[in-house]
C-alpha cells in the first residue's frame, strides 16, 4: 500500500505546475457525480468500488466486478441541462494480468451533458434590433477506457489464521471534448489513477485515486485545466445476520486548481440481496449535502434511484439501470499464471522404456438405441 500511494502522490505532483490559474477551471462535467449508488452515499465511494461507476470514481475497483456488466444513467436537475451517463465492464478470464495476480478487468464509459439552447439577439450599428436566432449553449463529453488488476496479496499470521490483504492498482484513459454556443470547440486528452485494499476477512477496504492528471482546453486564448481531483477513503462491513449487509464509507477529496476540500460519508443497508437502502451527507461543499437513494435487484437486473440536496440549481435525481451476466467464480479469477518450464531433463534422465506394451482388449459396444416405433410416442421423448 505504501508505494502505491507514493505513486498516487508523485503523479499529482508532477502535474500540479498545472494549476498557474487557480480557480479556473475547464469541463466541469468531469464534476458531476455519476451512478446513482454512488451519489446517494454522498460520493463516498472511492473504497466501496464494486459497480461500474468506479470508473469513475477509482478505476482500481474494476477488480471488484466478478461479472460482465452494463449501466446507464439519467441526470435530472436543472431544466436546461442534461446529462447523461453509459458504462461497461467485463472481467479477462484468461489473462491474469501483467503481474500475474489475477483480476484483470477492463472497464469503457461515456458521459455526456447538454446545456440546452439559448437566443442570441443581434442589433445593428444603429442600435436597431437585427432579428435574434437560437443555437445550442453547448455541451460536454467524455469517453473513457480503463484497465486494472491485482498487483500484490500481503499474508498476516495470526494466533488463529492467516489473514490477506489484496493490493489492486488500476489505470483509466479519458478524451474530452467540449463545445461553447456552436461556435467554438476544444478537445484534450487527461488520465486517472487509482489503488484499492481490501482485507475480506476483515471487512476492511481502503481507496486512493487521482482524476483528471494532465491536459486542458482551450477556446480561444486561454488555457483553462481539467479539474484536477484527489480522493481517499475507507469502507468497513459490519458483522450482520445472513441475508443482510450493512457498510459504512467515507472519502476525503481535495479540488486541487479551485483550492477546495471536501468530505463526504455514506450508509448503505441491504436485504435479502433484493432491496437496498443508501444515506449520505457532504461536509464543507456549498452546492451538495444531504442524499439518500434506494436500490432494487431482481435476477440479473438492477435499480437504483439516488436524491442529492442542492442549494443553487435545485435537487437532482439519478436513475441508473444495471444488467449484469456471465458470471465468474472467483477462484477462477485469482488463478495464478502457470510456471513456465525453461528446461526439460536430458533424455538419459528418463526411465527407460520396456519392450513390454500394454495388452489390449476388446472394449464393449454400446447398444444401439432402438428407432422410436412410428405408431408410438413421438421421437423426442426418447
Amino acid at each position: 500500500m505504501p508505494a502505491a500511494l507514493a505513486v498516487l502522490l508523485s503523479a499529482a505532483t508532477a502535474w500540479a505546475g498545472v494549476g498557474e490559474n487557480a480557480g479556473s477551471i475547464s469541463a466541469p462535467v468531469l464534476q458531476i457525480p455519476v451512478g446513482a449508488r454512488a451519489a446517494s452515499l454522498g460520493t463516498a465511494f472511492s473504497a466501496v468500488a464494486d459497480d461500474v461507476s468506479t470508473l469513475y470514481y477509482n478505476p482500481a475497483g474494476l477488480t471488484s466486478l466478478h461479472s460482465r456488466e452494463a449501466s446507464m444513467m439519467f441526470l435530472n436537475g436543472t431544466d436546461l441541462q442534461t446529462t447523461q451517463f453509459f458504462a461497461g465492464a467485463t472481467p479477462l478470464p484468461f489473462f491474469t494480468g501483467l503481474s500475474g495476480s489475477g483480476f484483470a478487468t477492463i472497464g469503457a464509459s461515456f458521459l455526456n451533458t447538454s446545456n440546452g439552447d439559448v437566443v442570441i439577439n443581434s442589433l445593428n450599428a444603429d442600435g436597431t434590433s437585427a432579428g435574434s436566432r437560437e443555437v445550442g449553449a453547448g455541451g460536454d463529453s467524455v469517453l473513457t477506457f480503463g484497465y486494472a488488476e491485482r498487483v500484490a496479496d500481503t499474508p498476516f499470521e495470526t494466533k488463529d489464521s492467516t489473514l490477506h490483504f489484496d493490493h489492486y492498482f488500476g489505470a483509466a484513459g479519458k478524451f474530452v471534448r467540449s463545445t461553447l454556443a456552436d461556435s467554438y470547440s476544444a478537445q484534450t486528452w487527461a488520465g486517472d489513477l487509482g489503488y484499492l485494499g481490501r482485507a475480506p476477512e476483515l471487512g476492511v477496504s481502503l481507496g486512493a485515486s487521482i482524476a483528471n492528471l494532465g491536459g486542458s482546453l482551450r477556446y480561444i486564448e486561454d488555457n483553462d485545466p481539467l479539474p484536477l481531483a484527489m480522493r481517499l477513503g475507507a469502507a468497513y462491513q459490519f458483522r450482520m445476520p445472513e441475508n443482510h449487509f450493512l457498510q459504512w464509507s467515507t472519502d476525503g477529496q481535495y479540488e486541487y486548481h479551485e483550492r477546495l476540500w471536501f468530505i463526504s460519508t455514506g450508509v448503505e443497508y441491504k436485504a435479502f440481496k433484493h432491496a437496498a437502502l443508501r444515506f449520505g451527507y457532504q461536509l464543507h461543499k456549498e452546492l451538495a449535502g444531504l442524499s439518500f437513494g434506494f436500490g432494487l435487484r431482481w435476477r440479473n437486473w438492477g435499480l437504483d434511484y439516488g436524491w442529492n440536496m442542492q442549494d443553487a440549481f435545485g435537487d437532482a435525481h439519478r436513475f441508473s439501470f444495471t444488467f449484469r451476466f456471465g458470471q465468474l467464480a472467483v477462484r477462477e479469477r485469482e488463478k495464478p499464471r502457470r510456471p513456465f518450464i525453461e528446461s526439460v531433463p536430458d533424455q538419459d534422465e528418463l526411465p527407460e522404456r520396456g519392450d513390454d506394451r500394454p495388452s489390449t482388449y476388446d472394449q464393449p459396444q454400446r447398444p444401439r438405441r432402438r428407432a422410436p416405433d412410428p405408431q408410438g410416442a413421438p421421437g423426442w421423448i426418447y
